[in-house]
């Protein structure tokens, strides 16, 4: 997971616009990077950043991780 989050901050790096069209739901994907920090995984900062970043352009947008939060979703998941 860590070498996926690396290349994608790689990928920032060479297209950020690019990347950022490329996510339709910017807000469960930025959790879904926070999971997986909190799950010990490195790299993600800078395609984490954009995320958050185009979350803030469009306020209102509730995803199914948001309704629920990320601590319940890691209790209801098994690793």
């Amino acid at each position: 997971m860590s070498k996926l989050l690396e290349c994608l901050d790689s990928a920032v790096d060479e297209d950020s616009s690019g990347m950022e069209a490329s996510v339709v739901d910017k807000g469960y994907m930025a959790q879904l990077i926070e999971v997986q920090h909190m799950r010990g995984a490195t790299g993600g900062q800078k395609f984490h950043a954009l995320l958050k970043a185009g979350v803030e352009k469009q306020p209102g947008i509730l995803t199914g991780l948001h309704d629920h939060g990320i601590s319940g979703i890691l209790k209801t998941q098994h690793v």
